[in-house]
């Protein structure tokens, strides 16, 4: 496991959805409708997701094989999760606003690790499936 993404993958996740939470909050507020809210708080929850494990995965390609890849890109989505505290209060990404308490703390995290999840399975499908020696060994 590469701790390094996992770090990054963990802030960038949590930083960019307190950011997308309180964006969304903002809209709600302005617009005076929960929805608008709750859509625009998705959208770009999504859009963070994607683009953080994509960005971050794609610097490593080379130098780790798949599976060292997607193992720290799911310990990092995780501890993204747990980082965020709008994820706390079931308000991470979109359950908050069909269910309450824990079942929309539960459903957010599965959203959020299938986004994230779907994202690294596409970004590391060209990394090698094992460990390589890379250069010239004579």
């Amino acid at each position: 496991m590469r701790a390094a993404l996992s770090a990054r993958i963990a802030i960038g996740t949590a930083v960019g959805a307190c950011a997308a939470a309180l964006t969304g909050s903002w809209v709600a507020g302005a617009t005076l409708d929960d929805r608008a809210g709750t859509a625009v708080r998705a959208v770009l929850v999504v859009v963070v997701l994607v683009v953080v494990v994509v960005w971050c995965t794609r610097r490593e390609l080379l130098a780790a094989h798949r599976s060292a890849l997607r193992t720290s890109a799911a310990v990092g989505l995780l501890v993204g999760y747990l980082a965020d505290p709008f994820a706390w209060q079931g308000e991470a990404f979109v359950a908050g606003a069909f269910l309450d308490g824990p079942l929309a703390w539960a459903a957010d995290l599965v959203l959020w690790m299938a986004v994230g999840t779907v994202a690294c399975l596409v970004t590391s499908r060209p990394a090698a499936r094992t460990p390589q020696a890379v250069g010239y060994t004579g």
